[in-house]
């Protein structure tokens, strides 16, 4: 049997996991944008963006490099500017 400080240690426990997929679930959200937001940039200013570079756009997952790169984009003039150890692997 359960005591009434267990159940709500437990309903505690409930709620703050669903918090955290939440925060979780915003995170991946605005990382996803923000990948989805460079690669379309990077395809207005520059054309077809090479597989290598789309690809590693898509694999990336720390939110502050996509901005350093949307950011970086303003100022470059070439995609090999933006990715070097990409453009050189073809």
């Amino acid at each position: 049997m359960i005591t009434v400080y267990e159940q709500r240690g437990i309903e505690k426990g409930i709620v703050q996991g669903i918090e955290q997929g939440i925060e979780r679930g915003i995170e991946q959200g605005v990382v996803r944008g923000k990948r989805e937001s460079l690669l379309r940039q990077l395809a207005t200013k520059f054309g077809a963006v090479p597989d290598p570079i789309a690809a590693a756009v898509e694999a990336m997952a720390d939110s502050s490099e996509l901005q350093r790169l949307s950011d970086l984009i303003l100022s470059a003039n070439t995609i090999e500017e933006m990715f070097p150890k990409e453009t050189t692997r073809r």
